[in-house]
């Protein structure tokens, strides 16, 4: 799965527009000469719309640092571990089995796909050994093989 940090941020934007949009809302039904729903603000005086704005203000301003806090958090403890086990594996994929892979010691699941790329690497360094070791044992047994037939062709064409 890729996490895409602009769909995230698009969809944070949108409801902190939405959040801003009902807080807007809220106030202007708030405000003094909007009716029956107001009647019970007209008494209210300047310095406590100042207090009501000031507040939702800070509010609002507090609301966009968590969001940012959270969009920074997000970018560091999960876009960029996954982006660097991709590059990992990319290298793997293309046989460089010296790579080696952070985050093994995370005890989330990121750290468990670390982890579970850091066997995959350890087997496939066993199995190149092993595919190696198969290969040279081919190669003696056709040497061996060769040399026998030779061998009995120049044994055959002594005798004859």
């Amino acid at each position: 799965m890729v996490i895409d940090n602009a769909k995230i941020s698009s969809k944070i934007v949108g409801v902190i527009a939405l959040l801003a949009i009902v807080m807007v809302v809220s106030i202007a039904f708030a405000s003094p000469g909007m009716g029956r729903i107001s009647a019970n603000y007209a008494d209210l005086s300047s310095s406590a719309f100042t207090t009501i704005w000031v507040t939702v203000i800070v509010a609002l301003g507090g609301l966009v640092g968590a969001v940012c806090a959270g969009l920074w958090v997000a970018s560091r403890g999960i876009a960029q571990p996954v982006h660097l086990l991709s590059v990992v594996m990319e290298r793997f994929a293309s046989n460089d089995r010296e790579a080696d892979v952070p985050g093994t010691r995370r005890g989330d699941e990121l750290g468990a796909m670390a982890r579970r790329a850091h066997t995959m690497s350890a087997t496939a360094e066993i199995s190149a050994q092993i595919g190696a070791v198969q290969t040279a044992t081919a190669v003696e047994e056709q040497s061996a093989y060769l040399e026998s037939e030779v061998s009995r062709f120049l044994s055959g064409v002594r005798t004859a």
